[in-house]
């Protein structure tokens, strides 16, 4: 594929939902679904807007510190007087895929919706967030009201965490997104098809028979990638050079990728590629948000 040579100026993503600290043998690490694609998004060359809350604790203050250190616009997120900035306990498993006990209560379970956060997304030509975001109900109704006059472009991050994995209740905010991504575990999940007897392509078109999106990306860990959007399906295989050090923010990375790639319209082939590549680079490192150069990025994509 050739090169995107069309002059691009970059857009301010917003990014919605969990902001927390990751507790793991080695110690506590910045974390949640929509920081982390901040994060990413800005190493990419983009911009990126964080609407979330921490506590008014020392926590908190670290969060807001390393947000700023990133780069990332830190003026939407809110702080808590009544509860503490968020932790999740993460643990590996002998596939060094992560697995998260998000603790309660949590700051980032009650964002509210102001004048400021409204003001801001009319900036914004892209608008992520999760269904683990919505799981109380101060932050849904926000997102719903987000949602319910939001023009830009909307994603879904699929993230069924026990025990915040209603499957109804994860179809109804899915319902609320043009795009939607999540791993294969939830593609079956959420389709209601067992994977013993089925498909990923017999899951794929259920879901979008229940949900309705205009595009479904599907990340597989070390097995191809799926793009679905009802007439095509594309398969992106990871690159065979990456060895994985461990999971966390992998599918966060491959959210910002793609997320950029759309934005620019590059073509679904290459969004996806992308994406699939940039979530092996982030697997290969240690940690959800692990510096890489812009040399890595130029080498890792086939488009930019």
């Amino acid at each position: 594929m050739e090169m995107n040579t069309i002059k691009y100026s970059p857009s301010t993503v917003a990014c919605f939902g969990e902001m927390l600290w990751d507790s793991m043998p080695q110690g506590l690490f910045i974390g949640g679904a929509p920081f982390n694609v901040a994060y990413h998004l800005k190493r990419l060359g983009e911009k990126s807007l964080i609407i979330s809350s921490v506590g008014r604790d020392e926590l908190g203050h670290q969060a807001i510190q390393k947000a700023e250190e990133y780069g990332i616009d830190i003026s939407c997120i809110q702080v808590s007087t009544s509860a503490p900035t968020g932790i999740s306990d993460v643990t590996l498993d002998d596939s060094r895929d992560a697995e998260y006990h998000i603790r309660q209560p949590a700051a980032w379970d009650s964002i509210s919706f102001t004048e400021l956060l409204k003001e801001k997304l009319v900036e914004c030509p892209a608008f992520i967030f999760g269904t683990l975001a919505s799981r109380s109900i101060p932050s849904r109704n926000t997102l719903f009201k987000i949602l319910d006059t939001y023009q830009g472009l909307t994603l879904c991050d699929i993230n069924l965490r026990k025990p915040h994995d209603d499957r109804d209740f994860a179809l109804q905010i899915a319902r609320r997104a043009q795009v939607i991504k999540l791993n294969e575990d939830e593609l079956y999940a959420l389709s209601g098809i067992e994977s013993e007897t089925a498909s990923p392509e017999n899951a794929l078109v259920r879901l979008r028979e229940l949900v309705d999106p205009s595009m479904i990306f599907v990340t597989r860990g070390g097995e191809p990638a799926i793009y679905f959007d009802g007439t095509r399906t594309i398969y992106t295989n990871p690159p065979k050079s990456e060895e994985t050090v461990d999971t966390v923010g992998a599918g966060d990375a491959f959210t910002a990728a793609l997320i950029q790639g759309l934005l620019k319209n590059i073509p679904i082939e290459g969004c996806l590629e992308n994406a699939v590549r940039l979530g092996s680079l982030v697997a290969a490192k240690h940690g959800a948000q692990p510096e890489y150069e812009s040399s890595e990025i130029a080498n890792c994509f086939l488009q930019a």
